[in-house]
């Protein structure tokens, strides 16, 4: 991933199954998912799943945050733009994303 300016970093994530619902579904069982993941920290304003794309908006205190994931097999690319204010200063972080699936969960 990357954001902004900064030198790109790799991590590594399992995902779960209650993960993969927020985007293996259609947009309703998706925004389900990621209401029952989020426990009440942030409110998603939109989510939607179309095709291979998952779209969401959603603001977490002072930040907003509004993402496009698209899917392609066992890869995605998504770009994530968050938003914030702090101190009257307005802040706009982008991040891209590629992933890869490399295996199970250990």
């Amino acid at each position: 991933m990357k954001t902004n300016d900064e030198p790109v970093r790799t991590i590594k994530t399992c995902m779960t199954p209650e993960m993969a619902k927020m985007f293996n579904g259609d947009s309703r069982s998706g925004r389900e998912a990621a209401d029952k993941a989020d426990r009440g920290r942030c409110a998603i304003q939109a989510y939607e799943i179309a095709g291979n794309k998952v779209t969401y908006r959603i603001t977490c205190g002072d930040r907003l945050m509004e993402s496009t994931t698209t899917f392609h097999g066992d890869s995605s690319e998504g770009d994530l733009t968050t938003t914030r204010t702090a101190e009257g200063v307005k802040r706009v972080d982008h991040t891209h994303t590629t992933a890869k699936r490399v295996g199970a969960c250990k």
